[in-house]
């Protein structure tokens, strides 16, 4: 079950960040700035109505969550989760259809993908989402800025 975000699952959501990041940048340094970085974003979501966040719920565990914001017929994806124990079984799909029905048509939705995580990128092209722009982070690594039109 797919929920609004509430104040009461920002921990699991500050907890589920290492394993993230992990997948999708080298040299990740999880000290007190990234985590007041990502809590003052999911605080965001919950005081600008441009922002939303919300979570997956598995057994009332939150086992997956996205944050995005929404403006003038365009979706941008910035996080997008889903528990290891769950990766495969669908839970990805579901978020991400989640999102993109909050985009007004037409419309189109946007997101940065890591090279590193081929498979995300993988999950994304056969979502229908195309590589609009390679480039590299500030590691050299590979990151894709990718789009899927709503028309």
């Amino acid at each position: 079950m797919i929920v609004p975000m509430a104040i009461t699952h920002i921990p699991k959501i500050l907890q589920a960040q290492k394993e993230l990041y992990s997948m999708n940048f080298r040299n990740m340094v999880f000290n007190k700035e990234f985590y007041d970085m990502i809590l003052s974003w999911y605080h965001e979501a919950l005081e600008n109505p441009e922002w939303k966040a919300f979570v997956l719920l598995e057994n009332e565990e939150v086992s997956g969550f996205y944050l995005a914001q929404y403006k003038e017929g365009s979706g941008y994806l910035s996080q997008m989760f889903v528990s290891g124990k769950l990766r495969g079984k669908g839970y990805g799909k579901l978020l991400l259809d989640h999102f993109e029905k909050g985009v007004k048509d037409p419309g189109y939705c946007i997101l940065q993908a890591s090279g590193m995580n081929v498979s995300a990128v993988a999950f994304y092209e056969r979502n229908g989402y195309e590589i609009l722009r390679p480039y590299e982070d500030e590691n050299g690594d590979p990151r894709y800025l990718m789009i899927k039109y709503n028309f």
